[in-house]
């Protein structure tokens, strides 16, 4: 059987660092294609950094990596061009342009 294209399971962690690994598994929970917005939380970070024993102090550092000091990994800019912004309170989205 094979897995889903949004299925976490399908991420290679070997070539990935710790922040590709959760930023890639909260955006192919939410993608579907199509779809230009993809609203997540930042409670959705911290699950997927416990479930993966990946400790981060700051979650939203994460936000901040890709928002500002590295691209998206290869996996989510092959689906388009996105960027991470603010969607209130704990809360992101996705925005592809």
């Amino acid at each position: 059987m094979s897995q889903s294209p949004n299925d976490p399971a399908e991420i290679d962690t070997g070539s990935l660092s710790q922040y590709d690994e959760v930023i890639l598994e909260v955006f192919l929970h939410h993608y579907r294609e199509g779809e230009v917005y993809l609203m997540f939380q930042k409670d959705e970070l911290d699950e997927v950094c416990r479930r993966r024993g990946i400790i981060v102090r700051n979650i939203p550092d994460i936000i901040y990596t890709f928002r500002s000091r590295r691209p998206l990994p290869e996996q989510i800019r092959a689906t388009g061009n996105w960027a991470i912004e603010s969607a209130g309170r704990g809360a992101y989205a996705f925005r592809r342009s």
